[in-house]
């Protein structure tokens, strides 16, 4: 079941997108007890939302935070060859 969909710019990060919205879900009673999320949305602060609201937010933790200047963008790696 999808019961929200926001489309953003590219250059919004997926942490900022998740607050709206569970908020926008909670106005409307449908903010499940547990929504399953990927890496790209695991930030302490929302773990932190979710459990004040009475919802799991469970997901993969993040290898290394994102940097603010590197939000949205994907992570780029270097290799040296040799």
């Amino acid at each position: 079941m999808i019961p929200q969909v926001a489309t953003t710019d590219a250059v919004v990060a997926d942490t900022e997108m998740t607050e709206p919205v569970h908020q926008t879900l909670t106005e409307l009673e449908l903010l499940p007890d547990m929504h399953v999320i990927d890496s790209g949305y695991t930030a302490a602060a929302l773990l932190l939302a979710a459990t004040k609201r009475g919802s799991e937010l469970p997901g993969p933790a993040r290898q290394q935070p994102l940097a603010p200047e590197n939000r949205g963008r994907p992570a780029l790696t270097s290799h040296r060859l040799g």
